[in-house]
């Protein structure tokens, strides 16, 4: 019985433990596109209307702030401890 239920502990720890890889490069990749299009933003600027490029920087800024709102739920519920670093990791980041 322990050793059946030794395994099922260890085959759970392993799928959370991809899912918790795949949630964290998916966080990642969301905040460097993010980042990516700040930098663009700044990169375009002198061929945008000024109106153009300040609605576009904070749209971008707004989209980064409901980021951190998400990591801010996940760091309360029920993210983990493993996912814990990493959030405040990328907070750290994008703090503008």
């Amino acid at each position: 019985m322990f050793v059946t239920s030794g395994v099922n502990y260890f085959v759970f720890s392993l799928k959370m433990s991809a899912q918790t890889d795949v949630l964290r490069n998916n966080l990642h990749a969301q905040l460097d596109r993010l980042l990516d299009q700040l930098a663009d933003l700044d990169q375009i600027k002198g061929e945008m209307d000024e109106n153009e490029y300040n609605e576009s920087r904070q749209d971008t800024v707004d989209q980064l702030e409901e980021f951190s709102k998400s990591l801010e739920k996940m760091k309360s519920g029920e993210g983990g401890l493993s996912l814990l670093d990493d959030v405040q990791r990328i907070q750290n980041v994008y703090k503008i």
